[in-house]
């Protein structure tokens, strides 16, 4: 009997040792599985701090792209307004000043001038002249034929063009020169814009 019990004790002995190298293996086992969670959560935590990191970066980098490209763009339209600002008094003061010309004796010299430059333009002997009121009352007969001897044409004079306030406009035919005022501006304004373009940068 006391052989039999002490085989059980053995055998009891043997199974807590084996119960506790298990537990020691297993608690082993759930340590590394552990270790590689904390890891796994680790590396991940990392990539996703990298990811955030690099859309923080990105969207910088977006945000500053937008500001510059706004800024690029106010200052473009900043340089239009200056632009556009000064074609208006270049052109308001030339306005004045040529609407002065036509209350002058120099308005008399102002229209020989451009019915000679008519009449070179169109290569031809005869111009019919037409002027506004003012203009209409210089070109008498004694003086447009004074100017024909001169330049070799022979000008006759139009209607009155009530509706122009300087210049003239000279016809041959179908041929036309205008040479009014009104109009050699709206040429010269074109001009100007490209000048101030140049003058306040070219680039916009």
């Amino acid at each position: 009997m006391s052989q039999v019990m002490g085989d059980v004790e053995v055998l009891i002995a043997s199974i807590h040792r084996r119960a506790e190298q298990r537990g020691l293996v297993i608690e082993a086992e759930a340590e590394q599985r552990a270790a590689e969670v904390i890891e796994q959560s680790r590396v991940r935590a990392q990539e996703v701090a990298e990811m955030l990191r690099r859309q923080s970066v990105k969207e910088a980098q977006q945000l500053e792209q937008r500001l510059v490209a706004q800024g690029t763009l106010e200052r473009r339209r900043r340089l239009l307004v200056e632009r556009e600002a000064l074609l208006e008094r270049v052109w308001a003061q030339a306005e004045v000043e040529l609407r002065l010309l036509t209350e002058t004796p120099d308005y008399e010299l102002t229209l020989k001038t451009l019915a000679c430059e008519a009449a070179r333009s169109l290569g031809v002997e005869r111009l019919v002249l037409a002027a506004d009121p003012k203009g209409y009352l210089l070109l008498s007969a004694d003086r447009l034929c004074d100017w024909g001897r001169e330049f070799g044409v022979v000008f006759e004079r139009a209607e009155c063009l009530d509706d122009c306030w300087g210049g003239l406009l000279a016809r041959h035919g179908r041929l036309r020169y205008d040479a009014t005022f009104s109009s050699r501006l709206t040429w010269a304004r074109e001009r100007l814009r490209e000048r101030a373009y140049a003058l306040l940068g070219g680039d916009v």
